[in-house]
């Protein structure tokens, strides 16, 4: 089985992944996040965690359709991949 797709980053464009969380010691004490992996970005770090890979990627999937193409205002990087 393959893990759900992931949209772009919103805020600059770049490739996200998922991170499993480790939220106790128990055997089932696991949870999922998804994050942009340029570590100079404002998506780069994920708090929100779910149960499921299918939550959290629906989760980082839902996002308002953007007006405008612009930069990140934190990381400088162009989403040009909006246009």
């Amino acid at each position: 089985m393959s893990d759900p797709a992931l949209l772009p980053c919103p805020f600059c464009g770049g490739e996200a992944e998922f991170e499993n969380v480790q939220r106790g010691f128990g055997p089932g004490d696991h949870a999922w996040s998804v994050g942009c992996t340029t570590e100079e970005c404002h998506g780069y770090q994920a708090t929100r965690t779910y149960a499921r890979k299918s939550e959290a990627a629906t989760a980082w999937n839902q996002r308002s359709k953007p007006t405008r193409a612009g930069k990140c205002l934190r990381c400088g990087a162009g989403s040009e991949w909006l246009e």
